[in-house]
């Protein structure tokens, strides 16, 4: 197909392959920080479950007039049958590979809920992205690089 200068209208080679090279350079530096940010908002949605799950055992003992003990699994079960969660998950994994585990933090204070980051198959998660959390999201993690 000729333009309007007589020459051919499109792309050479040379400039589809710089195109290309200039795409793949901007996806290797996005990608990783696009993991990194999710697995970020993973390990923060399951620090937010573990405080959602810390109301509710606070507002099971209050009203119950008993103290829920045992292991999470129980502790799980006990507040679905009494309405004070909606579900349970079949094994306490959390989105970022942490599991829910209750107890006295090592940061000090008293037995919670807390996400323990010690099983989780990225280190990631338990270096550089616990590094990166608030001090306050901090009491609710075990497992970290600082513990």
């Amino acid at each position: 197909m000729r333009g309007r200068n007589g020459g051919q209208d499109g792309l050479t080679l040379i400039e589809l392959v710089i195109v290309l090279a200039i795409i793949a350079i901007i996806g290797a530096v996005l990608v990783p920080n696009f993991l990194l940010t999710t697995d970020k908002a993973r390990l923060k949605g399951d620090i937010q479950s573990a405080r959602v799950m810390q109301s509710a055992i606070t507002l099971y003992n209050a009203e119950q007039a008993e103290v829920l003990k045992g292991d999470m699994g129980s502790m799980l079960k006990s507040l679905h049958e009494s309405g004070y969660i909606k579900e349970v998950g079949s094994d306490g994994t959390q989105t970022s590979g942490a599991k829910w585990i209750y107890g006295a933090p090592a940061h000090g204070g008293d037995e919670s809920v807390l996400v323990d980051i010690s099983g989780c198959d990225n280190p990631k998660v338990k270096g550089d992205i616990f590094a990166g959390l608030s001090d306050d999201e901090k009491k609710w993690v075990v497992g970290g690089s600082g513990d």
